[in-house]
């Protein structure tokens, strides 16, 4: 028997569930066989129940971990993954674009889950803080985003509202300054006249 042969190839359903332009994602346990501790999209083994659906997988999964029902798309992407901490096994991922509900609807598994721009995605990628599926993928995952740059137009929007509100802050300070050398200059003006009516006198 081959080495090829002996490995064990398991196909597993991703569903990148969308909700606007924020998608669903799960932190897997930190005992976990594998990817302990990343932000995943919740996804499974396919079943003999999904009757060689993918799709129909993904969407059972993503139900079963979150609670949360979907209704699939299109299939996005493959990728095909191997783990020391699972010798001998070969998993093909297939990452699903799947329309979320807003809300759970089931109990789900547990797991902590979060609604994500791609903007906040892109950071917990550059933080290592993502599977190494979707940090390789981030390309493909961008445009199931109603609006990928969501995240950086808030922060354009917050920089933007703070930078107006020390304007505003130092434009009160000006006026403020303003108001008293006014009152110094008519206080001395009040002075010199008081002096040059002494003088008279």
């Amino acid at each position: 028997m081959t080495e090829e042969a002996k490995i064990k190839k398991i196909m597993v359903g991703v569903a990148i569930g969308t909700c606007g332009s924020r998608a669903l994602m799960i932190k897997r346990r930190d005992d976990a066989q594998n990817l302990a501790g990343k932000w995943v999209f919740p996804g499974g083994k396919a079943e003999e129940a999904d009757k060689g659906d993918i799709c129909r997988t993904a969407v059972r999964e993503a139900f079963e971990e979150t609670g949360v029902k979907m209704d699939a798309i299109q299939i996005l992407f493959r990728c095909k993954r191997t783990f020391d901490t699972d010798p001998g096994v070969e998993y093909e991922a297939v990452y699903v674009h799947c329309v979320a509900n807003d809300k759970a609807t089931g109990d789900g598994e547990g797991l902590e889950t979060k609604r994500v721009t791609f903007h906040e995605l892109s950071a917990m990628c550059a933080a290592d803080e993502a599977a190494d599926d979707v940090i390789d993928n981030l390309s493909h995952i961008s445009g199931v985003f109603a609006n990928p740059h969501e995240g950086e137009i808030l922060k354009s929007e917050t920089e933007a509202k703070g930078a107006e509100k020390k304007l505003a802050e130092t434009e009160k300070k000006l006026k403020e300054a303003e108001e008293k050398a006014k009152e110094a200059e008519e206080r001395a003006a009040k002075a010199e006249e008081k002096a040059a009516t002494t003088e008279e006198e």
